[in-house]
């Protein structure tokens, strides 16, 4: 099924949304509000769920809207059904290509079509998205600065250890104050996620959740500078994050030390929390950076 490139990606957002929500067949999805919290017009949202229609995974009834009727663990196979898209492909191949250190760090649009082989037009959209991404930022003319990211082993390495160092500090500052209602948010995402999510989440949805989990609890610190150190910190690994092949296992794992960690701060056990936090970063660090993969020059 041939889609444009921004139809494309607002119908992967909804189904990613879809299955974050755990929308259930019979709810309905609308239009205003899936425009809303995707940030884009009604248009291509429309256009999206004219495309999921087709695929079989909503229904339309008149005078009332969309609404699902496929299971959210049954919806991930669908998307195969989708055409890749041009951009996408270019997409991926100037993450592989920056943290192989193949793209210099300061160029131009002109240099980056004559390396990716690709015209103005789909660069100019991959580097919106790289942009809101915060891993490239304009510089000069026509010209683009890529910014440091995780880059090697040691990196990773580099930046667990800041982790370990602030996110436990974080749970027993003096001003710590979990919101209650995103808590159970939390808990029930994560339960979900560990129960079956891990069984159909892509590397992305994945890597995003666990960044809720994270920046949701640093934000209950309720100091801006921890939370604005750790959001750039995440914005720096997003990448090797994603071209991992985290095992469903490992997921399982992580998703249910993050349940522990939650059920301690909802005891408000932040003693607890704090070490359980400290012994699931050191944990993560020791199996992350036994991959290498992510830092390999690798163009598929």
């Amino acid at each position: 099924m041939k889609t444009n490139a921004l139809q494309l990606q607002v119908t992967r957002q909804i189904f990613s949304l879809v299955r974050r929500e755990r929308f259930e067949p019979g709810d309905r999805l609308v239009i205003t509000s899936l425009a809303n919290k995707l940030g884009v017009s009604r248009t291509p949202v429309k256009a999206a769920l004219d495309t999921m229609k087709k695929m079989g995974v909503i229904s339309y009834e008149k005078n009332k809207g969309f609404f699902l009727i496929k299971p959210i663990e049954e919806i991930d196979h669908y998307l195969n059904d989708i055409q890749p898209s041009h951009e996408d492909d270019i997409y991926r191949k100037i993450a592989s290509l920056h943290l192989s250190g193949t793209i210099p760090n300061d160029t131009s649009e002109i240099e980056l079509m004559r390396i990716l082989g690709t015209g103005r037009s789909t660069l100019k959209k991959c580097l919106g998205r790289i942009l809101q991404e915060g891993w490239v930022e304009r510089s000069t003319g026509h010209g683009w600065t890529f910014l440091p990211v995780i880059d090697s082993i040691q990196a990773y390495n580099e930046s667990y250890y800041f982790r370990i160092t602030v996110e436990p500090s974080a749970i027993l500052s003096p001003d710590f104050s979990p919101d209650r209602n995103e808590l159970e948010e939390l808990l029930a995402e994560q339960h979900h996620i560990s129960d079956i999510g891990h069984t159909y989440m892509t590397s992305s949805e994945f890597y995003d959740a666990n960044i809720r989990f994270h920046e949701t609890i640093l934000k209950w610190s309720n100091n801006r500078f921890i939370l604005q150190s750790i959001r750039r910190l995440n914005q720096l690994r997003r990448l090797a994050e994603y071209q991992q092949n985290t095992r469903q296992t490992y997921k399982q794992l992580q998703t249910a030390e993050h349940v522990d960690i939650l059920l301690s701060i909802k005891k408000m056990d932040y003693l607890g929390a704090a070490a359980l936090m400290r012994r699931h970063l050191e944990r993560a660090r020791q199996s992350k950076s036994r991959e290498t993969s992510p830092f390999t020059n690798t163009e598929s």
